[in-house]
């Protein structure tokens, strides 16, 4: 029908179109990547964590991507109640 050629081996809407092949992303990737690396490595040291009921040593990296992950999760939560609302209005 009126579709546009694609090259070989992709299927359109498939994985590999969307697989960024830029050389900008690479390079946004590997720092990322080593970002990741640095952080993890300078955040080694064993540090207390205090929760309501219960204290735990854990890694300092571990302790942040726990707070990171319940900023995260807390913001989806209430980025969606507040989609919610709005569509009732």
């Amino acid at each position: 029908m009126g579709s546009a050629p694609h090259e070989p081996g992709t299927k359109k809407g498939g994985v590999q179109d969307r697989i960024p092949t830029s050389r900008g992303a690479l390079i946004v990737a590997g720092i990322a990547a080593l970002w990741i690396v640095l952080f993890l490595l300078l955040n080694r040291q064993r540090v207390t964590v205090h929760f309501v009921f219960f204290s735990t040593r854990v890694a300092l990296f571990w302790a942040l991507a726990l707070a990171a992950a319940a900023g995260i999760l807390i913001g989806l939560g209430l980025a969606h109640r507040r989609s919610r609302r709005k569509s009732r209005s």
